[in-house]
Order: C-alpha cells, then structure tokens, then sequence
C-alpha cells in the first residue's frame, strides 16, 4: 500500500493519517536495544552513540520526537527498550543520569542464546563458559510475557504496539498514517517498507498464502522491492496469543569474540554462529498483515557502520537527518 505522492500524503493518505491523530493514546513504543556498537567502534549500547555534529545521541533524537507527539496530541507515550545483559547495565545508567528524558520507560531483557562453533559444536569462551548472544529481535515475543510487559500495556488500555530498531535515526514512531491503516484495515500486523535500491542486502517483503512475510534478498524468486526497515505494529491482542509459539533459530555467521590466557580475542573473520530469532518468523500467526511503502528520505537511514565504511554511517545519518529538519513534517502537510 502507498498513500505518497513523492514525499507527501496522498487523499487517502491525509484520511488515514486525520484518523490515526485520533487513536494516537492507544499505541506505544517498543524500541529494539539488544545490540552492542562494535561495527561503530563503541563498546557502549547502540542508543548510547552520540551523532556528530547532533551532540546528541540516538535515544536522544527518538525520545525528542516522542516528546514532540506528546505535546503535539496532549498524550502520554509509553515508551519500553528491550535490551539484553550485554546493554542492559549501560543503558539503564545513561538513562538514570538524565531522568529518562522526562519519558515513561520500561527496560527489560530478551534471553541469550549460545554460540555455536564452525564445527557446529557449541563455542568456548572460556575453560568454564560458553560464548552467548542475545537471541535476535524475534526473542521479543517471549519477552514480553516472560517480564509481564503486556499485562502492563493492558493496564495502560494500549491496543497496538509500534516496535522498531534504535540504530534508524529517522524512525517515525507512533506515525498517524499507520496508525490509521491499522484501525481502518484492523490488522494485526503492519509494517513499513522502503524501495530496496539495487546494491542493498536487505529482507524483502513478498506474499505467501495471502499473508506478507520476509525473505532474504537471494532467497525470493520474486522480484520484490518492498525492503524491511524492521519497522512493524502489532495488536496488543495478538502479542498475547504467541505466548507459548517457539520458532527454530536462524544460524548468523559472525565475529564472536572469546577469551584465552585471560585477554579478549576479536577475531578478524567469522569464526562462529550466533543462533538468532527473527521477528518476521511469527508473521504467520496472524490473521491479517499489510506492508505501507514509505519514503526511504522521510523515514530510513539506520547506523549500522563507522565512518570507515561506505554508507549507513554516522557521516550520512547526520546527513540525512538534518535533511528532514530542514523540511520539518513535510509529509504531514
């Protein structure tokens, strides 16, 4: 579904969007924190890294928005992180020595999983340990219920849950237009894609049996141009259903660093596979799902890299940002 017209809504769009202002109270935000910034050089949580040139750091830049909405529509957001042992500490104190941005938020932990050797056999990190790794964004259907976070959402009357990763620094949390198409379509999924452009290794969104679901780009026999930005809303009602659902885990090759003669070892190749869970593999149990094209220059730029790298970098994530502010709600008008 598109309701653009180059970078503006459409008829349809603006009638969602008028209609999604309304429900605005009954959605809140789950942001995806689990992982570390070590492609970024850091050591520290993803959300953590300050922007150059912004002085601001992404938790900073998400939370000025939520802010925002909340000004905007006179509503209190509910703002959750869901974080992982190796993220949880760090955040959790950056947080505290800033009085949580003058937000409602909830930390909790997705589980870990081990690691697995090139031989399949479950990797060392130590003489008396295991390397582990937090279970990918899929574990957190488990962690919802497993910390009773749903049962808070419920007291808070949330009807839909906006999840999304925190390294997207122009995510467009709680946006009216999707908001709109999920009580006008009444959707237990919907997400938000962008045009994969040629060169990018992404997911992409394809239909199976009437439902979306996503493949990896070297997997669709289709020719699809819907690339998952891991941006999705879920009602409330059917997080709740997938209390009891596991799904098998995904093998990551990966640069798993491990412990010998008491140093740390960073290995420069892959030398493992982490066991990950993904959130697209429960897009099967729903009853009804949609995907909204959206402009990649209104709502994706995700720091993945450092400055080293080409691309999905600090360098054109500040780019790209001041680009919007200089153009400030230009797909609202």
């Amino acid at each position: 579904m598109d309701f653009y017209k180059g970078d503006r809504l459409n008829e349809e769009g603006r009638r969602l969007y008028n209609m999604g202002e309304v429900h605005i109270r009954k959605v809140c935000v789950v942001f995806l924190c689990g992982g570390q910034g070590t492609r970024l050089g850091s050591d520290k949580p993803k959300g953590c890294f300050i922007l150059p040139k912004l002085n601001m750091c992404l938790f900073e830049v998400h939370f000025q928005k939520i802010r925002e909405l909340q000004r905007k529509y006179n509503a209190k957001i509910k703002v959750f992180l869901m974080t992982s042992t190796f993220t949880y500490d760090d955040t959790k104190k950056f947080l505290d020595e800033r009085d949580n941005f003058d937000l409602d938020i909830t930390l909790f932990n997705q589980d870990n999983v081990e690691c697995l050797n090139l031989e399949m056999k479950l990797m060392k990190y130590d003489e008396n340990s295991t390397c582990k790794s937090p279970n990918g964004n899929g574990g957190l259907f488990k962690a919802l219920h497993q910390y009773h976070i749903i049962d808070k959402m419920k007291e808070c009357d949330i009807e839909y849950v906006n999840v999304v990763s925190v390294d997207n620094v122009l995510v467009n949390v709680c946006d009216p237009l999707a908001i709109g198409v999920l009580y006008d379509k009444n959707l237990d999924i919907l997400s938000k894609a962008v045009i994969k452009a040629d060169d990018e290794s992404v997911g992409v969104f394809v239909r199976e049996n009437g439902q979306y679901v996503v493949k990896e780009y070297f997997e669709s026999k289709e020719s699809s141009k819907l690339a998952n930005i891991c941006h999705h809303y879920f009602r409330l009602d059917f997080l709740e259903n997938l209390k009891n659902v596991d799904e098998a885990y995904h093998l990551s090759k990966k640069k798993i660093p491990y412990c010998r003669n008491g140093s740390i070892i960073k290995p420069d190749k892959p030398n493992g596979y982490k066991q990950e869970l993904f959130i697209f593999d429960f897009f099967k149990y729903a009853n009804g799902n949609e995907v909204i094209l959206v402009p990649r220059l209104l709502e994706f730029s995700p720091l993945k890299n450092s400055d080293k790298d080409k691309g999905s970098n600090p360098t054109t994530c500040v780019s790209d940002y001041l680009k919007i502010k200089s153009t400030a709600n230009i797909h609202f008008k």
